[in-house]
């Protein structure tokens, strides 16, 4: 009896044994399983790294962008920087280099105060309405406008009436021939009265001659195209002299 309960007790204890017993199989069938769901998890994190790769590289490529705009603008503003430093350097050069011009001007105008006082009278309409205190630029465009005016009125021949005082007192009017500043002739309509002038800076000298009268009006209508060009030989004097 006792045998009997024995057998069954071990025959019901072997399937226990064999559940709880793990064979080589079952081993490897376990180790698989890890190494596939390590694989999962390997390859699931590779598929993350690279998408985070993918996204810092976008980044990356976006602030390297940036930065190179940043550069671009950078080096620009530095470029206009040194040309603004450069104008401002050549502009302040101009400045004082036109500053030392205009104090030598001011300096020659200063010293050449008798050719002004002369321009002066000789072109009163240069000067009608001078400013209280002429700046040296306003001095200058003014002797240059004389200049340019004494240039033109030298190169020119003019011929005006003019009412003119005689010798022997009262007042004539005279046909009068300009040639520059350098010498005048004057001639009466009727030919009996001739006169030779020469400007002494601020004013015409008149010398009277009555034979002077016909070579002066042939001078005259040469001038005015009633005369065909020719040689006229009219009386000459030299500033500083006596009339011939």
């Amino acid at each position: 009896m006792n045998s009997w309960r024995t057998g069954i007790i071990a025959a019901m204890a072997l399937p226990v044994a064999g559940v709880l017993a793990e064979t080589p199989v079952t081993a490897l069938l376990r180790d698989i399983d890890a190494l596939r769901k390590v694989r999962e998890t390997l390859q699931a994190e590779r598929v993350e790294w690279e998408t985070q790769r993918e996204a810092m590289e976008r980044s990356m490529a976006l602030l390297q962008r940036e930065k190179d705009v940043l550069e671009s603008r950078i080096a620009e503003h530095e470029r206009i920087v040194d040309e603004h430093t450069a104008e401002e350097v050549a502009r302040e050069r101009r400045r004082a280099n036109q500053e030392q011009t205009l104090q030598q001007v001011g300096q020659w105008i200063s010293a050449h105060a008798a050719v002004w006082d002369q321009a002066r009278a000789a072109f009163p309409d240069r000067f009608e309405t001078p400013p209280p205190e002429p700046t040296p630029t306003q001095q200058l465009q003014r002797f240059f406008g004389v200049a340019a005016a004494i240039q033109r009125l030298h190169n020119s021949i003019t011929v005006e009436h003019r009412i003119m005082d005689l010798p022997a007192g009262g007042r004539r009017q005279m046909e009068a021939l300009f040639i520059g500043r350098a010498q005048a002739y004057a001639v009466s309509p009727d030919d009996t009265l001739a006169a030779h002038g020469v400007w002494t800076g601020t004013e015409w000298k008149w010398a009277w001659n009555p034979d002077w009268a016909a070579t002066i009006r042939t001078a005259v209508r040469v001038h005015q195209g009633a005369l065909s060009p020719r040689w006229v030989m009219l009386p000459l004097t030299v500033p500083g002299e006596s009339a011939p």
